[in-house]
């Protein structure tokens, strides 16, 4: 199993894929076309709006973080903190001025910021798939019967492995 993930892991690489490439989808690809097309100027606001303190704290992770294993998680608390001052300093902002559309935009900052994240996922779902469709035809096949052949293992060895706990549990 172990041996087969590995070689699936490697020929995705191979084709600058992740396995959401190679994986079925059940929505059709121009509705997705079209609403990322339309929601382009959303997410771009999003970005920029929320952009500046995870940027920093990806800077300060980068910064002050020597284990690998602690990166991720440094980053995520700072822009955390950080996200929570940048937006009250614009809700001050917006008090302080008396600016409605200043007021607007503090209010809409966290909907446009998880949007964004939405759409970046999205996007690169597109992209994945894209990129797997520009393979050519043997290549396909070969990486979607890897996938099948390895999830298949997968199943029959947690099948096992949960009758065994299951018949240990009574």
């Amino acid at each position: 199993l172990e041996e087969m993930a590995r070689r699936y892991g490697r020929a995705l690489q191979g084709a600058g894929l992740r396995d959401e490439g190679v994986a079925e989808r059940g929505f059709g690809r121009w509705p997705l076309i079209l609403g990322l097309l339309l929601g382009l100027p959303l997410a771009l606001a999003g970005a920029v709006l929320n952009g500046l303190p995870l940027w920093l704290a990806q800077k300060i992770a980068d910064w002050k973080v020597r284990k690998f294993e602690f990166h991720a998680s440094v980053r995520v608390a700072v822009g955390m903190f950080l996200w929570v001052f940048w937006f009250l300093g614009w809700v001050a902002a917006a008090a302080l001025s008396g600016n409605a559309v200043l007021g607007a935009v503090a209010v809409g900052m966290p909907v446009l910021g998880i949007f964004a994240l939405f759409y970046r996922d999205k996007l690169e779902s597109c992209l994945q798939e894209w990129r797997f469709r520009s393979l050519p035809a043997g290549m396909r096949t070969e990486l979607k019967q890897m996938r099948s052949a390895l999830l298949m293992r997968l199943k029959k060895h947690l099948g096992r492995e949960g009758s065994t706990v299951n018949s240990q549990a009574s």
